[in-house]
């Protein structure tokens, strides 16, 4: 089976591209920039241009003039993303707030786009990842042969609860078992694999911030498999 992996519109590019621009021309500027262009997208506009006689976009662009230039000139890695997206401005905000993790933030995307992670996801509420808790799906051939995967990984622990029992539809065996992230053992990223059947494989990760530990990321040997997680091994032997 050939491998598919996901190309094009990552999350980990933006954000890679991002960090690049906040330590070239410094994590206020982008900050500016995006707070400049929220105010911008709550104006009416048209209105403003007839009655008051001004043009906010105009002020936008020549204020910004060197963080625009970068984002034009790294358009094509740009396709698709959302400035105004709320994990971009916390970001962002986090890096002024303490500037000198721009090198962490900006060597953790790029792992992250060396794996090809298409969504970036973190959380809006204070709890953070705890909490985390998702279904492993596993769909089998009659002969028990893995043909389509979603599993989790975790810096952190896992403890599953294995579903009642397993459910044969046509010629396939579906198996499921609940995640649930342990709030005894420290997590800083939580990393979902999709592999399909068709060989099309997508990533998500779950992270409280850019600098989440890099030491325990599964191989990319790992991630392609179409084997089960170590963790849900592990709960097989007990």
């Amino acid at each position: 089976m050939k491998i598919k992996l996901q190309e094009k519109k990552l999350d980990s590019t933006y954000f890679r591209v991002l960090f690049e621009l906040a330590k070239k021309e410094s994590p206020e500027a982008l900050q500016n920039l995006l707070r400049d262009l929220k105010k911008l997208e709550r104006m009416s506009l048209g209105h403003t241009a007839i009655f008051k006689g001004t043009h906010p976009t105009l002020s936008l662009t020549s204020k910004n003039k060197s963080t625009i230039k970068f984002l034009r000139e790294r358009k094509k890695e740009l396709e698709g993303l959302n400035l105004l997206r709320f994990d971009v401005a916390n970001s962002v905000n986090q890096l002024v707030g303490n500037p000198s993790l721009i090198d962490t933030y900006l060597e953790n995307a790029r792992l992250l786009e060396s794996y090809r992670i298409g969504n970036v996801k973190l959380p809006e509420t204070e709890s953070g990842l705890y909490g985390f808790n998702t279904p492993v799906s596993i769909y089998k051939d009659l002969k028990g042969t893995i043909e389509e995967i979603v599993k989790y990984y975790t810096d952190g622990e896992f403890k599953y609860t294995v579903y009642p029992a397993s459910k044969k539809v046509g010629k396939i065996i579906y198996e499921a078992y609940s995640a649930d992230l342990s709030r005894e053992v420290p997590a800083t990223w939580v990393l979902g694999i999709e592999n399909r059947s068709t060989g099309y494989q997508y990533r998500t990760i779950y992270i409280e911030n850019f600098a989440f530990d890099t030491t325990k990321l599964p191989t990319e040997e790992e991630l392609q498999s179409y084997d089960f997680p170590l963790s849900l091994k592990q709960l097989f032997k007990k």
